[in-house]
């Protein structure tokens, strides 16, 4: 079962990732990252900060990798690696490898 997410890790400079779509389920319903994130029992305000620290081929490898090990509900991937593309486009820039500057963003909503 997934952890609970601490109210401050919800920060809004994830929305814009979060919220994208990833494609539509059998049923035609849009599927959004934080939806494939929450139903594969990951955190997705964590996973977007990791994805945000990493370089771009390696963030764009890890969402096609967590895109693609997403359960299985009729969604339809054509290209992984296009989709979490499209979706590291989308993250904050300026944590771009700064793991001091990400920590300094997250800890500062706790305050």
């Amino acid at each position: 079962m997934a952890r609970p997410v601490a109210e401050s890790s919800l920060r809004p400079e994830f929305s814009a990732v979060l919220f994208a779509p990833i494609g539509k389920n059998s049923d035609g319903m849009r599927v959004s990252v934080l939806c494939g994130l929450a139903q594969s029992e990951l955190d997705p305000w964590a996973e977007a900060a990791e994805l945000a620290l990493l370089p771009r081929k390696a963030a764009i490898e890890r969402l096609a990798l967590l895109i693609g090990k997403m359960p299985d509900r009729g969604w339809a991937y054509p290209d992984v690696v296009a989709v979490a593309t499209r979706l590291v486009a989308l993250l904050p820039k300026q944590f771009s490898g700064s793991r001091e500057s990400l920590t300094q963003t997250l800890s500062g909503a706790a305050e």
